[in-house]
C-alpha cells in the first residue's frame, strides 16, 4: 500500500483529522512531533504530509519536511550522557543493561502476540513503569487498524 492510500485509510478512520504526517512505513500521526519521534526509530526517517481537501487527499510539500528528515538523522543529544553513564557502570553494568533490554524486548513480543486482555495483564503484572509504558505502546501498535 502506498503512503497516500494509507493516509486515505487513516483519514477515513479519523473523520476530525484534516492533516496527517505519514512515516515511510505507513504509520499516520496527526502531530508532526510524534511523527518525527517515531521516524527516528526507522531506517528511513522520511515523513510525507497529507491534507484532506474536500473529498480528496493531497500530499503537501512543507519546507520544514526536509528539515525534519535532517533533524531525524541528527545525533542523539543524550548520547554523550548515556556513554558516560555506561562507562561509569563498567562492563558488568553494561551487561546488566543489555540483559534488561533483552528482557523488555521479550516481554514486548509476548504482549504483541497476546490474544486477550487477561493474557496481557498476566504478562505485565509486577513490571516496572517504563516496561508498562513500552508494552502499552507495543499493544497499541498491534491494535491500530492497518
Amino acid at each position: 500500500m502506498d503512503l497516500q492510500a494509507k493516509a486515505q485509510d487513516c483519514f477515513d478512520y479519523n473523520l476530525t483529522v484534516n492533516r496527517l504526517h505519514v512515516t515511510i512505513d505507513g504509520t499516520c500521526f496527526p502531530d508532526k512531533q510524534d511523527a518525527i519521534g517515531y521516524a527516528r526509530t526507522l531506517n528511513d526517517a522520511s515523513i510525507k504530509v497529507f491534507e484532506r481537501q474536500g473529498n480528496q487527499i493531497v500530499e503537501v510539500t512543507e519546507k520544514s519536511t526536509e528539515e525534519t528528515v535532517e533533524a531525524n538523522t541528527a545525533p542523539d543529544p543524550f548520547e554523550a550522557e548515556k556513554k558516560r553513564k555506561l562507562e561509569a557502570l563498567g562492563s558488568s553494568g553494561a551487561a546488566d543493561i543489555a540483559g534488561q533490554q533483552q528482557e523488555l524486548a521479550d516481554l514486548l513480543l509476548k504482549v504483541q502476540n497476546a490474544g486477550t486482555v487477561g493474557e496481557v495483564n498476566t504478562l505485565l503484572a509486577g513490571q516496572t513503569d517504563s516496561a508498562l509504558l513500552e508494552a502499552g505502546l507495543a499493544r497499541i501498535a498491534v491494535l491500530t487498524p492497518q
